[in-house]
């Protein structure tokens, strides 16, 4: 079950990695945008999706512009179990939440007249006492911080940002607020040079490391159902996870965790509310033009049996996410030119995060 899992990040951390890569000048021409043909479902074995998807060239799946816009909203709740004592107050939840949606978009062609442009909008919130819940693992590491280390200095946090990165200059426009106390700025600095970028040219870097083998894929495709549609020369896969394949993992990720310490026949039980969706979309031909992830879940999994020892009762997993790569996209409209940031000032370092930094009493 893992290697679901790991095909996947391998996939989206080559994709990532290659989108930044400059195009060859062969394929620098304004975007024609033909009419879509028609969307048509297809039958295809396992045998015969991987060959497809093992032909696809991932290093040179850019063409034009590429974008990523994601959108993010994420629970992970823990309820601790009753207190033993009568009359004893019931524990509040812990755990994190995090909302809200990072968009790139990437013209990098050339060094001369790239452009890169990305819109962040993230908050999160600790819930409940973490402090309290981490004690037993973090004791040394707050003690020994200077000043002394706590989580509830961090309970609340969120970076809305605008950044503009003009033949290799990055200019960024900032508010960052944690726990209350608000650092906002406008600054620039060098993110990479005319060399970096042709040095980077044709390269994939750790790309050894993350191949996609036939093998890898017919694997995956095991664990997931497949449906393939044809558009034109285009195949789009939709690769989902199956509902009881995902309770397995759940039930071989914490025997790995426990193992034996995990008590004979003992079960994780697992509660679905509402829809179940874990998906990722690929739309290729001879080169990969656009993926997506989906995943949208409510979870309950109910550790009670062995979470005791571990503090914990049950867990609560909420996800709403989605993750859309596409390398035949456009740059938004209206973007800044250089000499709209001419109010920025120079350096961009960890000294200018200091105002948010826990102050000794």
């Amino acid at each position: 079950m893992k290697k679901f899992f790991n095909v996947l990040l391998a996939l989206f951390a080559m994709l990532l990695l290659v989108s930044c890569l400059p195009q060859k000048k062969s394929e620098q021409r304004d975007p024609v945008v033909p009419q879509e043909p028609e969307q048509e479902q297809v039958e295809l074995s396992a045998a015969e999706a991987a060959a497809l998807l093992d032909a696809v060239n991932l290093s040179e799946s850019g063409k034009n512009v590429f974008s990523l816009e994601t959108e993010i909203d994420l629970q992970f709740l823990i309820t601790l179990p009753a207190p033993e004592e009568p009359g004893a107050e019931e524990p509040e939840d812990v755990g994190l939440k995090i909302d809200g949606s990072v968009n790139v978009y990437a013209d990098v062609q050339e060094f001369v007249g790239s452009y890169i442009y990305a819109n962040v909008n993230l908050s999160y919130e600790l819930v409940g006492d973490i402090d309290a819940f981490l004690a037993p693992y973090l004791e040394m590491l707050m003690l020994l911080a200077e000043p002394p280390f706590s989580l509830a200095d961090y309970s609340r946090a969120s970076v809305v940002a605008d950044i503009y990165v003009i033949e290799g200059i990055a200019y960024v426009d900032a508010t960052i607020t944690i726990a209350g106390v608000e650092l906002s700025f406008k600054r620039y600095d060098v993110m990479f040079t005319a060399e970096d970028f042709a040095a980077s040219e044709g390269e994939v870097p750790g790309e050894e490391g993350m191949n996609i083998t036939e093998a890898d894929i017919l694997e995956l495709l095991e664990k997931a159902d497949l449906t393939t549609y044809k558009i034109g020369d285009l195949y789009d896969f939709i690769i989902s996870m199956r509902q009881e394949d995902f309770e397995a993992l759940i039930q071989e990720m914490i025997a790995d965790m426990l193992g034996e310490m995990l008590p004979p026949g003992t079960l994780v039980t697992v509660t679905h509310n509402g829809e179940f969706r874990n998906e990722i979309s690929l739309k290729f031909s001879q080169k990969l033009e656009r993926v997506k992830f989906t995943s949208k879940m409510d979870v309950l999994i109910d550790v009670s049996a062995i979470g005791a020892q571990f503090g914990i009762n049950e867990v609560v997993i909420k996800t709403n996410i989605s993750v859309d790569a596409n390398f035949k996209a456009r740059m938004p409209e209206n973007l800044p030119g250089v000499e709209e940031f001419a109010d920025y000032e120079q350096g961009i370092d960890m000294s200018i995060f200091g105002p948010l930094m826990p102050q000794p009493e």
